[in-house]
């Protein structure tokens, strides 16, 4: 089996990915033998991920770089947008970017005032990164709570 690239996400994505992948076989029995092959398809394709996981830990730190899990404004063709990189399946609705996209891969590791360049199927798309809200690893039952007293917002000045 070749060496495939590791694919960076947090525990919790790791945990969701795994119970997905035990869900989807629990229906597998229960599902008509002639959506079977495409079930078993998409659970070997999310197996492929868990195997290939790197998982990373939540700094309680402020770094001023974009990592997974952080919440990064950016401008794109005159327009602000904003955008939770993710570790994989990005939805453009719900305001999340899988750092496997082309935006994410450009997003990822970047500071505040870089202007990047990247490609996209049909053109060139030029972004420069104006806000990242950092993502902390905080109890879950303290969401309100900032339990570091640090900011979680890095501005451009």
């Amino acid at each position: 089996m070749e060496n495939q690239e590791k694919i960076k996400m947090t525990r919790e994505d790791y945990e969701n990915l795994r119970e997905k992948i035990n869900n989807l076989n629990s229906s597998l029995y229960k599902t008509p033998a002639e959506e079977q092959r495409s079930l078993l398809w998409e659970i070997n394709k999310l197996y492929s991920k868990l195997v290939n996981a790197e998982i990373i830990e939540l700094n309680n730190t402020l770094t001023d770089v974009v990592e997974i899990g952080d919440v990064v404004t950016f401008v794109c063709s005159d327009e602000v947008e904003v955008r939770k990189l993710v570790a994989f399946n990005g939805n453009f609705r719900e305001g999340t970017v899988s750092i496997l996209s082309d935006l994410g891969k450009a997003l990822y590791k970047h500071k505040i005032g870089d202007e990047v360049t990247y490609k996209t199927p049909y053109s060139e798309e030029h972004i420069k990164i104006i806000e990242i809200e950092k993502a902390l690893n905080i109890n879950k039952n303290n969401l309100n709570e900032n339990p570091y007293n640090v900011p979680t917002k890095i501005k451009s000045k």
